[in-house]
């Protein structure tokens, strides 16, 4: 694996057919750790200036050719909504669609160059490595969802034999969050479709991939899709100790948190809105609305 350590840009230069499209990555903020990673910013021809690319639509896929442009073998995070720092200048590129085999983005679609309507608050980076391709699938936010891999062109699901917090703690840590607050079972996120790539993986949690983990030949499985594994992380900036939060009604209702286990509510005594809107941080919602 290729660490981030002194390197702070990093860019590489591809042909397509009908352009010379350059992409780099600028600004690593430390906020995520481990592989390169930064705000993505490309450019058009030689002579163009560079400008940022909006994430209207921005995913993993996308993320995948940009890295492969830059040389890595692999993404484990499309980032969004500015993480990275605002670029300033020219937005150029707005809701890109790869497949995730394509050697350029310029190959995606996307909605022209300079057709965005979108602001630097919306700027999209990634998260690069020569590691396994991870994403989050059918969850309320960024933070949680089903496991999927992606291998041999395919994305597809973790079996949850053996699905533990330790695990999950490696998911959301490959995926760049702080840590895991729950390991998720029995299809929690919904089934998926298609390839079961890992079965009976078992971390100790100390690992940086699931690649380090113990686990079934890829494909080898006795699994079905009720099956498929989740996990819910700590959202970006989380500091203490990792009770799992969840609402009644996903997006709305009483707090639960869970202790060792056991799900369980809050006394609303001195209840107030800093409080929802701590919560709702944790859960990834920018803002508390009261409706009620």
């Amino acid at each position: 694996m290729r660490w981030a350590t002194a390197v702070f840009v990093a860019a590489a230069l591809l042909y397509s057919a009908d352009a010379q499209v350059s992409v780099r990555l600028i600004n690593p903020n430390g906020t995520l750790a481990g592989q390169y990673q930064g705000r993505v910013e490309v450019r058009y021809n030689s002579t163009s200036a560079w400008g940022t690319v909006c994430t209207v639509q921005w995913t993993i896929e996308d993320a995948l050719v940009v890295c492969r442009m830059l040389g890595f073998t692999s993404a484990s995070r499309a980032v969004t909504n500015g993480i990275f720092g605002r670029g300033t200048g020219a937005i150029w590129l707005s809701n890109v669609s790869c497949l995730g085999n394509e050697a350029s983005i310029a190959n995606c679609g996307f909605r022209g160059w300079g057709n965005t309507g979108c602001t630097h608050a919306q700027d999209a980076g990634v998260v690069c490595s020569d590691d396994l391709a991870i994403r989050l699938v059918n969850g309320f936010n960024l933070t949680e969802g089903r496991v999927e891999v992606y291998r041999s062109g395919q994305w597809g699901t973790v079996c949850d034999d053996y699905w533990s917090y330790a695990n999950a703690l490696v998911v959301c840590r490959q995926l760049g969050f702080p840590t895991a607050l729950e390991a998720v079972s029995y299809a929690g996120f919904g089934q998926g479709t298609g390839q079961i790539w890992l079965d009976n993986v078992q971390c100790n949690g100390n690992e940086t991939s699931l690649l380090q983990c113990s686990y079934n030949p890829f494909g080898v499985h006795d699994c079905s899709h009720y099956e498929d594994a989740g996990v819910r992380c700590a959202p970006v900036g989380f500091v203490g100790k990792a009770y799992p939060v969840r609402l009644s009604n996903g997006s709305y209702g009483w707090v639960e948190i869970s202790v060792n286990g056991t799900w369980g509510t809050v006394c609303d005594d001195s209840w107030g809105i800093q409080d929802a809107n701590v919560v709702c941080r944790e859960l990834g919602v920018v803002n508390f609305r009261n409706d009620f």
